[in-house]
């Protein structure tokens, strides 16, 4: 068992008709620039397996390699960077919305790969 990483987990509905501009978007610009930040690891996403209608629900994890990492990020030059960008382009009309963002601690984790 190994426990390290701190991460934060995203929680984002998109209007379907929103979806192409917003992935395009994300995880060619957002997701990049975010990944500069040099205590962020990895960031993953997903998108809900269910068919819904009118919107899609995606989940973004973040994974930094500590606590006191994930803490500073928000206050980052690199965060910083990517909120003017995402202003800049969106121009207040973003086409997604935030429903939680929450934090999370590592208590322990299982890699059938890590050597004992």
């Amino acid at each position: 068992m190994k426990a390290e990483r701190s991460i934060v987990v995203i929680n984002m509905e998109c209007k379907v008709e929103n979806q192409e501009a917003f992935t395009e978007w994300y995880n060619g610009i957002h997701i990049p620039m975010a990944l500069k930040y040099p205590g962020l690891m990895k960031a993953s996403r997903y998108e809900l397996s269910a068919k819904t209608t009118g919107t899609k629900t995606y989940l973004t994890i973040f994974e930094f390699k500590d606590r006191q990492a994930m803490e500073s990020f928000p206050a980052s030059p690199e965060v910083a960077a990517a909120k003017e960008e995402m202003q800049q382009r969106w121009q207040g009309k973003l086409p997604f919305e935030i429903k939680s963002r929450n934090e999370y601690d590592p208590i322990a984790n299982w890699d059938k790969n890590e050597s004992k």
